[in-house]
């Protein structure tokens, strides 16, 4: 009896290892055009979003060197602008102490290492959709929308973060992605 409680109280923990495996990988690694166009399509599924262009802000961690070089990367693969089905999409850097200006951007591209508490206070209430490469900031963090392009593509939205921020997508749109 008693190794059958043991298996049971580890079971919802292996079902969260489970659902994080997939992302925790690919954040890893350096950020691919992939990536970009993921994120642009989600940018695209907004409910409110009727195409043109959207400005980017990919926000870091100025004193984290890998948070910098994610956006460093993120910023080449836009460069000057990128197509992205029907969104024409801009980036501008965003050092993680200026999202207490209320950047003017239409969503925001978040790297690894950047405060949480700081972005969830930034997002509350603001209408402004937050995407990342890092799972965590999704699951534990203030982010809505996690995106993976490797091995295959995974989006995972926190719902609760998209209720917090005032973020609504179309019903198709969360037909096809995970929700947490």
């Amino acid at each position: 009896m008693q190794s059958r409680i043991r298996i049971f109280c580890w079971l919802p923990l292996l079902g969260v290892v489970c659902l994080l495996a997939p992302l925790q990988a690919d954040a890893t690694e350096p950020p691919s055009l992939r990536d970009i166009e993921i994120a642009g399509q989600v940018l695209a599924f907004q409910s409110d979003h009727t195409g043109g262009g959207m400005t980017l802000g990919v926000v870091f961690n100025p004193d984290s060197s890998a948070s910098r070089s994610e956006a460093e990367a993120i910023l080449g693969l836009i460069g000057r602008g990128l197509n992205v089905g029907k969104i024409f999409l801009t980036a501008r850097a965003i050092p993680q102490g200026a999202l207490r200006d209320r950047p003017d951007v239409g969503a925001l591209l978040v790297t690894g290492d950047v405060d949480q508490a700081l972005l969830r206070t930034v997002l509350a209430g603001h209408h402004l959709l937050c995407l990342t490469r890092h799972l965590d900031e999704v699951a534990h963090g203030a982010c809505t929308v996690a995106i993976c392009s490797k091995p295959a593509v995974d989006i995972v939205i926190n719902d609760a973060n998209a209720t917090a921020a005032d973020v609504h997508f179309a019903t198709a749109f969360r037909m096809m992605v995970r929700e947490i």
